[in-house]
């Protein structure tokens, strides 16, 4: 019983959360958590927890469509699972890419000439 009360915590984190909360790094960096007070800083961290549930409701679905349609593959639990950390892992790379210059996803996009990220 315990078991399975982790594995649901487990594949609720990975599937729910996880995918949106990298996105929403790499396109928010780290304005939605700046802590100007106690509220607003409370206020920005259940904006991106919100984000994240609704990126992650978006991009779980869709990659397993876009999967199924290249790669026929049976749903199941585990790939659910498997497939919920490919938009974690493009996250994380463009994540670092952005970092070092390379990508430009911020939002509000940038104003100025030449500035990047």
């Amino acid at each position: 019983m315990g078991v399975d009360i982790l594995g649901i915590v487990i594949g609720t984190i990975l599937v729910y959360f996880l995918p949106g909360f990298v996105w929403t790094l790499v396109i928010f960096d780290g304005e939605l958590l700046q802590f100007d007070g106690e509220s607003s800083a409370m206020v920005r961290a259940i904006e991106r927890i919100v984000l994240s549930v609704g990126f992650s409701l978006v991009l779980v679905p869709l990659t397993v469509f876009v999967l199924n349609v290249f790669i026929t593959i049976r749903p199941s639990v585990l790939n659910s699972l498997l497939i919920s950390l490919i938009p974690v892992a493009v996250g994380i790379f463009a994540y670092f890419l952005r970092k070092r210059g390379y990508l430009n996803l911020r939002w509000p996009p940038c104003r100025e000439k030449g500035k990047v990220g």
